[in-house]
């Protein structure tokens, strides 16, 4: 588990933005809420500098890399700012560190710079919030769509009648004395 004065506090409020699908991440807040402070954080691993958002981008150095990072502004929050901290990431990758946004307390979330080894120990527990390791929410991921359908989908779609046959089968609605033929 996560040491809880480990990094920077989050503003508690984007732990209600991210978790009821909020629409309000923009480079303004990315810069204030998440990359200066991780900036005052990092400076005895990596220096983090010249920081400035304009318009839908946040401009800034790491290291000695200079980086431009497009802000999804319109997308869901936990979308949003997912694919900022997977940004922000590939460039600290060359460093073997990378930034996380953790919960060590209910409803309490701290940015934090780990170690890739520390990042890989902390993947798929409720502790990681983002970024997340879901492919849906990952810039990066491979369209895995079939014509609009997910592989591996172990449900098929509701029909107004019961036992329509469809290109999944059979199915029926969720009357509860409705059976599956």
């Amino acid at each position: 588990m996560t040491d809880p004065r480990r990094g920077f506090v989050v503003e508690n409020e984007w732990y209600w933005r991210i978790s009821e699908n909020a629409k309000t991440f923009d480079a303004a807040a990315a810069l204030r809420d998440f990359l200066a402070p991780l900036a005052r954080v990092s400076k005895d691993s990596i220096a983090i500098t010249d920081l400035v958002a304009t318009g839908n981008e946040v401009h800034c150095t790491i290291g000695e890399q200079p980086v431009a990072i497009a802000i999804d502004v319109g997308a869901h929050d936990r979308v949003a700012i997912n694919h900022f901290v997977i940004e922000v990431n590939r460039v600290l990758a060359a460093s073997k560190l990378a930034f996380a946004i953790v919960t060590p307390k209910r409803y309490e979330l701290r940015g934090v710079l780990l170690s890739d080894a520390e990042l890989a120990e902390l993947a798929g527990t409720p502790e990681l919030m983002i970024p997340s390791g879901r492919p849906s929410l990952d810039p990066r991921a491979v369209d895995q769509r079939d014509h609009g359908r997910l592989p591996n989908r172990s449900f098929a779609p509701r029909s107004s009648a019961l036992n329509v046959p469809s290109r999944y089968g059979y199915h029926h609605t969720s009357r509860p004395n409705a059976t599956r033929s």
